[in-house]
């Protein structure tokens, strides 16, 4: 009997327990759920920035550090330019004489390679030269925007005939006599090439005194720092 009597006053103990929390949570739910919140104002979200278009300069570092992308760097490496080769310098033509004589011109006695000999005077041309200067030690040359001072005996032809051009004149005067012997001789005392001014030049291997009268004109020999110079003038 005090035992069930035990047990009922323990169930009697746990069910007002049970009542007690039950209406507790009841008065809890009155307080929380049934209150009515007032409305709270919220404001409207802020606007998205926008965003910036993708600028390629902004990645230079990027593509300049790429490793496998070495032609991509602004530093671009120029070829060496190599500077044109200057354009060699025609040959200078033989100097045969040079006649500087008073109120005349000073006129220099020039051949090319394998052309006769002609007389010059400043401003004239010979193959690609133009000759700007004449005095009786040296001539200046004219060419592609440059000048070349010269001296007359660095162009005077020094080179010996061949002895086999000798042996056929020879021969050929033996077998001519004597009147092919006067005919040469003679073709070698009269003026040669036209140096204007009304005079011309004296043939190579003239041997006829100075003073001698050829086709109306005197034979002039004037020594020289470079040794005899040789001309014919109109005789007046």
């Amino acid at each position: 009997m005090a035992l069930n009597l035990a047990i009922l006053v323990a169930l009697a103990g746990i069910a007002w327990k049970l009542h007690f929390q039950w209406a507790g949570a009841r008065e809890r739910d009155a307080t929380v759920i049934d209150v009515v919140l007032k409305s709270a104002h919220i404001p409207p979200p802020p606007p998205v920035p926008m965003v910036k278009p993708v600028a390629p300069a902004n990645y230079v570092e990027v593509a300049q550090k790429m490793l496998f992308a070495a032609d991509r760097n602004p530093n671009v490496i120029l070829d060496p330019v190599v500077p044109p080769k200057p354009k060699p310098v025609p040959p200078f033509p033989t100097v045969h004489g040079v006649m500087i004589w008073g109120d005349v011109p000073p006129t220099i006695i020039l051949s090319e390679s394998s052309q006769e000999q002609k007389s010059y005077r400043v401003g004239e041309k010979i193959g690609d030269f133009t000759i700007a200067k004449i005095t009786n030690e040296e001539v200046t040359f004219a060419w592609d925007g440059k000048e070349f001072r010269k001296k007359l005996d660095e162009l005077i032809d020094n080179t010996p005939p061949p002895a086999q051009m000798a042996a056929p004149q020879k021969h050929v005067a033996q077998s001519s006599g004597v009147q092919g012997s006067s005919l040469s001789q003679q073709d070698k005392q009269g003026p040669g090439v036209d140096i204007g001014g009304d005079m011309k030049g004296c043939q190579p291997g003239d041997s006829s005194p100075a003073g001698t009268v050829a086709d109306g004109m005197k034979k002039i020999v004037m020594a020289t720092p470079f040794g005899s110079s040789c001309r014919w003038e109109k005789v007046r």
